[in-house]
């Protein structure tokens, strides 16, 4: 299904390494950004024990998949059709394109007694008729696994790569780009989570490296994107305590050292520490709080260090069985593709509704915002997404859809800003 950014939902969170209670998975960001710092994102309530959830979207996978040996397979194929008024993200001279996409991609859950081990992969293609430049295919793969040492002992990790496009409107392509960027990443993460009666500890690690192409230019001839190849290491922990049925207050403080590989004088190093409450109130409203300070050291002179307040924000309410309503919020220090200010405080904030209308239709309207603040340009900007998804499963295994998604992005510059419509149609199958 088409979204903002045309970004792989399922793979963006294998980046991640957990910080959290036992069980938990990370989950992606709100808004698109770049993968490689979705490591220093905390884990929202989507890993908490969403599968345990009432959510609506759980009952839609009741009756799929297909079981071989110890594992259940779930493939899925969709295709689409979808309108697009500006995708070169301009403010002016804007061109319109309709477009075609594809997508397929599998996961293969494992069934055993003890332990998991699960598999993934997915690829993806769009197609822009009336543009050129614009059409690209994204692919991704990996693996996760859980080693139930002791029932108080869990050891969970992975690792995932892909190939993957930076589109015009993502925050952090040049703006200078005539088409989308491509890159590849390799991450791999792990964590031991061990728990003493009402306390729980985490200790976790995790690496991200990238690999950025060359790419047309505006101006003609080639924009070159070596000076964004990095390395990211992420290591940390988190202590919590259960003072109360459902309530757990938590510490959780994350070191992270970026190199990058080539002339860029941008190697930085900082840490982000966050304190709050994670609960659960009778299966209805899940999530966590969490308020704190985040810091990053930077070795180019002119940029020197950037801290400030950090939280985080993730929450899932169920107010009835056929509604989900989910809350998510970042606010963390992340790099820029800005070779002359080559940091930015990103702070984002969304929600999501899941509505089950009928039986077999799901209506998901969506908002949310980000902004981007940068310590030296004029490249300042918010941005605004809404959308509106709509669901018809015809059967257990076919389903079709609308779906509608706005961007406006407003810069500090009054000259750059530009909005975005994209409406398209889709069909899919899981088996």
């Amino acid at each position: 299904m088409i979204n903002a950014g045309w970004k792989i939902g399922a793979a963006a969170g294998a980046a991640l390494f957990v910080l959290a209670p036992l069980g938990a998975v990370a989950q992606d960001a709100v808004l698109s950004g770049p993968r490689n710092y979705d490591m220093q994102q905390m884990p929202g309530v989507q890993g908490h024990d969403d599968a345990m959830l009432p959510v609506v979207r759980n009952r839609l996978n009741d009756g799929i998949g297909l079981h071989a040996g110890s594992y259940w397979l779930f493939p899925t194929v969709e295709a689409g059709y979808f309108f697009d008024s500006n995708p070169l993200a301009r403010s002016h001279d804007k061109k319109s394109s309709n477009g075609l996409y594809t997508a397929a991609n599998v996961e293969a859950k494992s069934d055993f007694s003890r332990h998991a081990l699960n598999f993934y992969g997915g690829v993806e293609h769009y197609e822009y008729l009336d543009v050129s430049g614009q059409s690209h295919t994204n692919g991704y793969g990996g693996t996760d696994f859980r080693i139930d040492v002791r029932r108080d002992l869990v050891i969970l990790g992975g690792v995932d790569g892909g190939y993957f496009h930076e589109t015009l409107d993502d925050v952090n392509t040049p703006e200078n780009a005539d088409e989308p960027i491509p890159y590849t990443e390799l991450s791999g993460w792990g964590s031991i989570n061990k728990a003493f009666n009402r306390i729980a500890v985490s200790l976790g690690a995790a690496y991200s490296t990238l690999d950025y192409s060359s790419v047309k230019s505006k101006g003609g001839g080639r924009l070159d994107q070596d000076y964004r190849d990095s390395e990211i290491l992420v290591g940390g922990g988190r202590l919590s305590y259960l003072f109360s049925p459902g309530y757990r207050i938590f510490g959780d403080i994350r070191y992270n050292d970026r190199h990058y590989r080539h002339s860029r004088d941008d190697d930085s190093h900082g840490y982000r520490a966050l304190g709050g409450v994670a609960f659960e109130i009778t299966r209805l409203l899940a999530g966590e709080v969490g308020l704190g300070y985040m810091w990053q050291d930077y070795d180019r002179s002119s940029e020197g260090t950037r801290d400030g307040f950090s939280y985080h924000l993730g929450l899932t309410w169920t107010p009835t069985p056929l509604i989900t309503v989910n809350l998510d919020g970042d606010r963390m220090i992340a790099d820029s593709s800005i070779e002359d200010d080559p940091s930015r405080i990103a702070t984002t904030l969304g929600a999501s509704i899941d509505y089950e209308f009928r039986r077999n239709i799901i209506i998901s309207p969506s908002f949310a915002i980000a902004n981007n603040d940068y310590s030296h340009s004029s490249n300042d900007n918010t941005s605004y997404e809404a959308g509106l998804d709509v669901e018809y499963y015809l059967n257990r295994h076919l389903a079709v859809g609308a779906n509608y998604n706005y961007l406006k992005r407003d810069y500090k510059m009054d000259a750059s800003d530009y909005d975005r419509h994209l409406v398209g149609v889709n069909a899919k199958a899981r088996f």
